[in-house]
């Protein structure tokens, strides 16, 4: 397929070429399907056919249909197809897809980081009910049934290295008077009476969780609202 273009003030034309052959004969309406004229605003030039230019009396226009009236069906045409654009709207429909494009990768992007938080988060929690549900059943191996623990979970983005987010947190929950505090894989774990905490530093999602979980909800809820003002940005 051939393509060319006229250029005037404010306007351009593309004009291309395009075959059709048996493969494209609607035999059922008389006719060739040409999924080109779908296109919005193309309109057809010409028709050519054994290096001829078709009458325009020897064929119609059906939407995307050229029925063909002649005495003599060819056995292949050549279509000629035009295309006028304003050139600042056509511009404009080209920042519009610049635009799209960009909010689409935003999506991707935030789609993407919002699943790594939530495995994340997830395998957090995890960790922390067994180790949780561990310390309960060995401070109170009488109990015939135990209330699971009470989890709050809170993240924020991460805008300093991983081995500074952890330093930081670290002498924070330290100063804070938390026990336990322990340095672990991407993070630190510390313990308040029958509360855990962990707070992770995660650079492939840049971003801070933290995770607290204990037999009281008020209360865990109020230990990660206090540890929250702690974490590094």
């Amino acid at each position: 397929m051939k393509t060319f273009y006229r250029i005037s003030i404010n306007k351009v034309t593309i004009e291309f070429n395009t075959s059709l052959g048996e493969g494209d004969w609607v035999s059922t309406v008389g006719g060739w399907r040409c999924d080109a004229l779908l296109i919005p605003g193309a309109q057809l030039e010409a028709l050519y056919y054994d290096g001829i230019k078709a009458d325009t009396k020897s064929f119609t226009i059906e939407s995307s249909i050229i029925r063909w009236s002649g005495s003599l069906k060819p056995k292949e045409l050549l279509v000629r197809l035009s295309l006028t654009k304003d050139l600042p709207k056509l511009e404009e429909e080209k920042l519009q897809l610049e635009k799209d494009k960009l909010n689409l990768e935003k999506q991707k992007s935030s789609i993407e980081t919002k699943w790594k938080v939530l495995t994340a988060i997830g395998a957090i929690v995890s960790s922390l009910l067994t180790l949780s549900t561990t310390y309960f059943v060995g401070q109170s191996k009488l109990a015939t049934s135990l209330a699971p623990p009470r989890v709050h979970t809170y993240s924020s983005a991460m805008s300093i290295p991983e081995n500074r987010c952890i330093n930081s947190l670290t002498k924070s929950l330290e100063n804070y008077g938390l026990q336990n505090v322990t340095t672990v894989n991407k993070g630190v774990y510390a313990t308040k009476e029958n509360y855990n905490i962990f707070v992770g530093c995660d650079t492939n999602t840049k971003a801070i969780f933290l995770v607290v979980s204990g037999p009281e909800d008020a209360e865990a809820k109020q230990i990660r609202e206090n540890i929250k003002v702690l974490l590094p940005y």
